[in-house]
């Protein structure tokens, strides 16, 4: 089975926690502030998913206007929601970039999701043309409105997912006979993600330029790296021999593993600017709970009564979006902004 994408552990922590998902707003530093946890509520629905923060505070996601109903993008700017539903299907946002220009995707006509992107301060979708008829998940998109992403094929495969201009592009790293995924794009216009040449091991890969360059942790079976930043500086998940999962740093090349000492298993899912990292893990009975380490300190992130809380991206500058569970069942949208001039960020107001 090859690994789960970072769309992928998003949605599986959302609805089951993080043990499911491997078996299946001004910035500031970490530590200059006390963070304050502000749900987002649910725009036009029942449930809500937060999936991205810009580097302007911008939140993306979706919600449900109803448990069985089909999803709608959102993008929270200063405290407003702006929804977007594409053709009035099923429209889910995975990504946006510095520009406010969110990026996901839709069901079309036919029954495909297909890539979109959503202008946050105009209003008006971009379909990407994609001349496949497979399925497609975004998983970011840079500046430029370069997405990456994948297509999904039969039995469980995939094919990267690039753009140019409003076109789609499939790509396939080479020998990965049967999947590659694309998680995550910088302003540069590379891509990370993994491949897989058999059931039994996954690589990472970087693509820049047109070229692939390999990335595996020393003697994990599998790697799956998740953020990429202007800098190049990686991050991720990998598994040992044995199939636990631990996180890791990829740092001007210097791999680094993290563990949450208080779980038995840990992705890094970003790496602020201050050398923050922020990181979900879970626990014996499978629930998700979120943390930033700094300085090798681990501070836990929880929202007061949540039964669970996952972090699901940040914007490299201290603030962070998530999902927190609560005891309905019900997923609501967060987003974590570090109140300046307070120092350290061990406690949290609710």
């Amino acid at each position: 089975m090859r690994s789960p994408s970072r769309t992928e552990v998003r949605r599986c922590a959302a609805y089951g926690g993080l043990g499911l998902a491997m078996l299946c707003m001004a910035a500031c530093p970490a530590a200059a502030g006390v963070y304050t946890l502000v749900t987002l509520g649910r725009p036009a629905g029942s449930t809500s998913v937060a999936t991205a923060i810009n580097a302007g505070g911008q939140v993306a996601g979706y919600d449900f206007a109803t448990p069985t109903g089909a999803a709608e993008g959102f993008v929270w700017t200063s405290g407003r929601a702006v929804i977007g539903v594409y053709d009035g299907e099923d429209t889910r946002f995975e990504a946006i970039n510095a520009r406010g220009i969110a990026a996901g995707q839709a069901v079309a006509a036919n029954g495909r999701a297909i890539p979109v992107m959503f202008d946050s301060h105009g209003g008006g979708f971009t379909p990407i043309a994609m001349s496949t008829t497979l399925n497609a998940y975004v998983a970011g998109i840079n500046v430029h409105g370069v997405i990456a992403g994948y297509v999904t094929e039969t039995f469980g495969q995939a094919r990267g997912l690039t753009s140019h201009g409003h076109s789609a592009n499939v790509f396939t790293v080479p020998g990965a006979s049967l999947s590659t995924l694309g998680n995550a794009i910088n302003d540069a216009g590379t891509i990370i993600g993994s491949d897989q040449a058999s059931y039994a091991a996954t690589s990472g890969f970087i693509y820049t330029g047109g070229k692939f360059t390999s990335l595996t942790v020393p003697g994990a079976p599998v790697t799956e790296p998740l953020f990429i930043d202007a800098a190049g500086d990686i991050a991720g998940w990998y598994s040992d021999v044995r199939g636990n999962i631990h996180g890791f740093t990829d740092i001007a090349g210097a791999i680094t593993t993290v563990d949450n000492p208080e779980g038995n298993t840990t992705i890094i899912l970003s790496i602020g600017t201050a050398g923050e990292v922020f990181g979900t893990y879970a626990d014996a009975t499978g629930l998700t709970h979120s943390f930033v380490l700094y300085q090798g300190v681990f501070h836990p992130i929880a929202v007061p009564g949540a039964q669970q809380t996952t972090i699901t991206a940040a914007n490299g500058g201290g603030s962070f979006v998530g999902i927190w569970l609560d005891a309905s069942y019900v997923n609501h949208a967060f987003v974590g902004v570090c109140a300046p001039k307070q120092s350290p960020c061990t406690r949290l107001k609710p």
